[in-house]
């Protein structure tokens, strides 16, 4: 492969990299550039796809750093050959969830047949008003689905039998070992519900609906923090270990309950500094919210854009890696978390939940034992369904000991308290 014409145009790509996106992915770019270039002389790359293979390749590369080293690549194809496309883009890319579909591996293993009726409930789906990423989360579970029929060989719905059926839902033929949980099945029958508005669909949905079977909702306990752990937590924010940004960050997840998605997202101006509010428009739901800004979050905010990175160009509140965004991304946040679980000594068992979800239920359940009315709960942490809340219900301990009954009316021998 020449790169006489990546040498020419070095300088002017960077430049334009620059101008485009931002100065925290410049280094990763050129990076990219000079290890390109150091291989002008010697390699037998077809294309910038094949060169892409052997970086990789060079090392165990994470899959994070896979990602950034094909964003590099992507840009770079993009500035050398307009109008080329470096291998498959992200799905994030598409507005459109039917294209997504068609770009994915699941979908393109599918006979026409079953392709033909995707098609049809992203069709149906995307004019409801589903957002997006949710038509293209249902499809992708249909899919598999789908192939597990054609598998079986079943080619179209019609040909589709119990067995074929329930055996993706059981690992064993008497139906006792179940591999799919009440949440996949209930968006699979959202997608056969939807396509029985079309008339070529409609009977065999119906007959395949009909053979999903009717396993209910088990509901798990949710993990939540104790006092000891916030307060560890609240610690170890305080401490030299953090940056301004990440103190920041912490702050919001741990008074506001917001979500990570949220919290990346936030926008300068979607902070009201006067009514000590943060007005954002949800990323889950598509919902507008407005967030009380205690003064201790206030401060760490302020801090940070004193004292921290300067305000981006793009506008948001944390400006970061990704380019596309404008802002750093949730998984970032998740990052953050983690940090923080770390240096207070918390959640570093096997199998502990840390995500950034504890700090959403630890508002909630804080907001609960200070007697906040529910519906009040509920509009704070944005939900639409005010049946979200039951999740949190059973950490409310302060509330569910007034339920609790006395041992005095029952003796208990003393040997039952040594066991």
């Amino acid at each position: 492969m020449d790169l006489q014409n990546l040498e020419r145009n070095k300088e002017q790509i960077l430049r334009e990299f620059l101008e485009e996106r931002n100065v925290w992915d410049l280094k990763r770019v050129r990076c990219e550039i000079n290890w390109l270039l150091s291989k002008a002389d010697n390699n037998s790359w077809a294309d910038l796809e094949d060169a892409y293979r052997e970086r990789i390749s060079e090392r165990h590369y994470s899959e994070a750093t896979k990602n950034n080293k094909k964003s590099c690549f992507r840009y770079i194809s993009m500035k050398l050959y307009p109008g080329t496309v470096f291998m498959r883009p992200s799905y994030r890319h598409y507005e459109d969830p039917g294209e997504m579909l068609r770009l994915s591996k699941g979908y393109q293993e599918l006979g026409k047949e079953y392709r033909e009726l995707l098609d049809a409930y992203a069709a149906l789906a995307q004019k409801a008003g589903k957002k997006r990423d949710t038509v293209f989360s249902h499809c992708s579970l249909a899919s598999r689905f789908l192939r597990h029929l054609q598998d079986m060989g079943a080619d179209s719905l019609e040909e589709a039998d119990e067995k074929a059926v329930m055996s993706f839902f059981y690992a064993d033929s008497r139906y006792e070992r179940q591999i799919r949980s009440y949440s996949y099945k209930e968006k699979l029958a959202v997608v056969f519900k939807t396509c029985m508005a079309v008339d070529r669909y409609g009977a065999d949905c119906r007959r395949i609906l009909n053979m999903i079977p009717a396993f209910g909702y088990v509901r798990k306990n949710v993990a939540y923090l104790t006092e000891e752990e916030t307060k560890a937590i609240r610690g170890s924010i305080d401490s030299d270990e953090f940056s301004l940004l990440e103190r920041a960050v912490m702050m919001l997840l741990l008074y506001t309950g917001m979500r990570s998605c949220d919290v990346a997202a936030i926008r300068l101006r979607d902070i009201d500094w006067e009514a000590e509010t943060i007005n954002i428009v949800q990323q889950k739901t598509a919902e507008p919210l407005a967030v009380a800004m205690l003064p201790a979050v206030g401060n760490a905010v302020f801090e940070y854009l004193r004292w921290g990175f300067p305000a981006p160009s793009s506008g948001y509140l944390f400006g970061g890696e990704d380019s596309r965004e404008g802002h750093i991304s949730a998984k970032n946040i998740r990052t953050i978390a983690y940090k923080a679980y770390r240096l207070a000594g918390i959640r570093q068992n096997k199998g502990e939940r840390k995500g950034t979800h504890l700090f959403r239920h630890h508002a909630a359940t804080r907001m609960l034992e200070n007697g906040v009315q529910r519906p009040v709960i509920s509009r704070a942490l944005g939900h639409t369904d005010p049946a979200s809340l039951e999740t949190y219900l059973h950490a409310d301990f302060k509330h569910l000991r007034e339920f609790a009954l006395s041992l005095e009316l029952y003796p208990v021998p003393e040997e039952a308290w040594s066991i």
